[in-house]
């Protein structure tokens, strides 16, 4: 199984003329404009999502097709977003029972209060949002969600860290700290107002996009985010909860794609490079700093880059040392020591994929190792692996008389997070690429 390319909406893409649409002055045409030149792209998304999720889950989605258009055919409203995607099944008021939830006031309610979306925005972007208080609701329904997103908190950060998901309200813009939004009652909102102001998204991804890069993490992230909806749906119709399962269902599919997905990447372009390490003399190795600002152009040149050496030399250091916010997090979680040599100097450490950089849903703390710079280059050539069984250093045979024989079976430093804790599924991977290249040397 492999990151599934869906087979219909590939040649999806947004430019910065869309956003023309929102400037039309008459408020009805612009409203028929925005719903005739943004749905039928928005529908596909949604569509391909809900493949995705029968794949992922094993469950039929309850809605078997989009079923959140706004704006509306009647709005008459000054719009600045346009959004489809899904909720639960609407209730007829005269015909069907009313959802088990009420709202703030105890009466009974007909539309789920809860909706996830794609949506494009006027300042020409797009991006994921679930919104899960459109209505002002009861307490004892936010109990119930609360408690079920406290119950799986460790997963459901995990899964929202993957992809950068970050919530905001009147109070609280942007931000990413999950446990403490769900820790303090009633999410930290204070009245009412405040609740419905509350939603989760995705990074806004600015035109122009195309599927193959930020729309197929867009989509990624809109199946991350479906476990969500249906625990509010669920307990909006009464039904038992598959939360925590669908959580860990969405975290084993990831990492086996993304171990299965990297397995060739670069291959034939890393092996070059590291035939070209191991053909160094022992004594060069003995004194090796690797310059990795020679390694990297080899993987990916831009003459872009050339303009301006002295921004290229800056920037390579923040490429190399890993996404801030990535780096921040592990340099936490590892107490500011690499977790190879337990080198200190802060500036020297940097973020390193296990399983490589795919984007922002790799940079995941179970994916992540703190490394010292050196050791971060001979972890990527497969110089440097890790027994995931038994938490030892291995070092390749090449290296053997070298200065880093001292590492040879020593153990690695474990994470002070749970968080943190590396994910056996991917050591496992670069171990087992680790073992391939160390047999077809011997």
């Amino acid at each position: 199984m492999s990151l599934i390319k869906p087979t219909h909406v590939n040649d999806i893409e947004f430019d910065e003329n869309d956003i023309e649409i929102f400037n039309i002055p008459d408020v009805k045409e612009r409203i028929t404009k925005l719903r005739e030149h943004f749905f039928p792209r928005l529908e596909l998304l949604v569509n391909d999502c809900l493949e995705l999720v029968k794949q992922v889950y094993g469950i039929e989605p309850f809605a078997q097709k989009p079923n959140v258009h706004s704006p509306g055919k009647s709005s008459n409203k000054e719009y600045g977003v346009a959004s489809v995607g899904l909720s639960g099944k609407r209730r007829n008021s005269t015909k069907d029972k009313p959802l088990a939830i009420k709202n703030a006031d105890g009466k009974s309610i007909y539309i789920h209060p809860s909706i996830l979306t794609f949506d494009v925005l006027e300042q020409g972007c797009i991006r994921v949002v679930f919104h899960p208080f459109l209505v002002s609701i009861e307490s004892n329904f936010v109990a119930k969600v609360r408690q079920e997103m406290l119950d799986n908190i460790d997963l459901l950060n995990d899964n929202f860290m993957a992809f950068e998901i970050c919530y905001t309200s009147k109070s609280v813009e942007n931000s990413t700290d999950f446990p403490e939004l769900v820790n303090t009652k009633r999410f930290n909102l204070p009245d009412s107002q405040d609740i419905q102001s509350l939603h989760f998204h995705t990074n806004a991804f600015f035109f122009p996009t195309n599927f193959d890069d930020e729309l197929h993490i867009l989509k990624l992230a809109f199946v991350a985010l479906y476990p969500l909806l249906d625990l509010f749906v669920s307990i909006g119709d009464g039904r038992e909860s598959r939360f925590s399962e669908m959580l860990n269902q969405f975290h084993d599919w990831h990492f086996e794609n993304l171990s299965q997905d990297t397995q060739n990447q670069d291959d034939e372009t890393i092996n070059n490079i590291e035939s070209e390490l191991i053909a160094l003399p022992s004594e060069e190795l003995d004194d090796l700093v690797i310059d990795r600002e020679n390694i990297e152009p080899k993987l990916n040149f831009d003459p872009e880059n050339l303009k301006d050496a002295r921004k290229r030399n800056i920037a390579a250091i923040v490429q190399r040392q890993g996404q801030s916010k990535f780096r921040s997090e592990l340099l936490k979680a590892y107490g500011g020591q690499c977790a190879i040599t337990d080198c200190d100097a802060e500036a020297a450490l940097e973020a390193a994929h296990i399983i490589p950089y795919l984007g922002t849903e790799t940079n995941c703390l179970a994916n992540g190792l703190l490394l010292r710079a050196d050791i971060h280059t001979l972890f990527d050539l497969h110089l440097i692996s890790i027994n995931p069984d038994t938490s030892r250093i291995i070092v390749s045979s090449s290296l053997l008389n070298t200065c880093y024989r001292e590492l040879n079976d020593k153990n690695i430093k474990l994470p002070k997070d749970e968080v943190a804790l590396i994910s056996h599924q991917a050591l496992s991977h670069h171990y087992e690429t680790f073992l391939n290249k160390q047999n077809a040397t011997i």
